[in-house]
């Protein structure tokens, strides 16, 4: 693990184990036979407690991720759903269940709001926080979530923790956002327009080459600038590309 992974792991440990046992009470010894000797989530060894079912044993940092256990309580399932942007003084949890703010209520230092993922995500990316910080957007509860965290350093290299660990260039996302804003094209044409370009800038065949410069050529006709804006934004299929039509086009 490098020095970003254990300092993300640290920060997390310290918001949703450390922060949030002192929320709801420190989890209960379990006195269950046959409790493995290590935790299912990062292998480390020491004090565990037990799932449900005696077969897993997760350490305090992994169980806030894998859900709520025998014993143990914790303020509910950093599953599906929720993101966060940690710094060291302040956390900013997002859900897009509001039922499920209940469980933080009270954690110092914490912001809480309920919007979906990809808006609590976006957000960040247009408005970093100081550095170093942490952005979350949370797969499956699962013990292997806490392998998957990495400290982003940069306001425009930030890293997209989870379900994996996703660099973003975050200065190409807020430019494409503002291009899209001064713009006014509706987000079909868009996508429709960035396509073509991704295919000229691929040139998988001359043939299709062409036909996408004379769709691009007739497009540009109706939307005035709209060539200039769409060889400025990232290509498609890229992180970036993903999240400018999340941040040009979020209600």
């Amino acid at each position: 693990m490098d020095r970003k992974s254990k300092q993300a792991l640290l920060t997390y440990h310290e918001w949703f184990g450390e922060r949030a046992y002192a929320l709801c009470g420190k989890p209960g010894v379990s006195h269950k036979k046959g409790m493995p000797s290590h935790c299912a989530g990062c292998g480390a060894g020491g004090t565990l407690s037990a799932s449900e079912g005696g077969y897993l044993a997760f350490c305090p940092v992994c169980v806030t991720v894998a859900g709520s256990y025998q014993g143990i309580k914790v303020p509910g399932r950093m599953g599906a759903g929720w993101a966060a942007t940690l710094t060291e003084k302040h956390a900013k949890l997002s859900t897009g269940n509001a039922a499920n703010l209940g469980a933080f209520q009270g954690l110092a230092n914490s912001e809480l709001t309920q919007c979906t993922v990809a808006k609590a995500v976006i957000a960040t990316l247009l408005s970093p926080p100081n550095p170093p910080f942490i952005l979350i957007a949370f797969s499956q509860s699962s013990a292997d979530g806490c392998k998957q965290l990495r400290v982003s350093e940069s306001r425009d290299r930030i890293y997209l923790s989870g379900g994996s660990v996703t660099p973003i260039n975050a200065r190409l996302v807020r430019a494409g956002c503002r291009a899209i804003a001064d713009l006014g094209v509706p987000q079909a044409a868009l996508k429709k327009a960035v396509g073509l370009y991704t295919l000229i800038v691929r040139g998988l065949s001359k043939a299709r080459t062409d036909d996408a410069k004379a769709a691009l050529r007739e497009m540009d006709t109706k939307y005035a600038g709209l060539s200039d804006v769409v060889t400025a934004l990232p290509l498609y299929g890229t992180p970036e590309y993903d999240w400018v039509m999340v941040g040009a086009y979020a209600q």
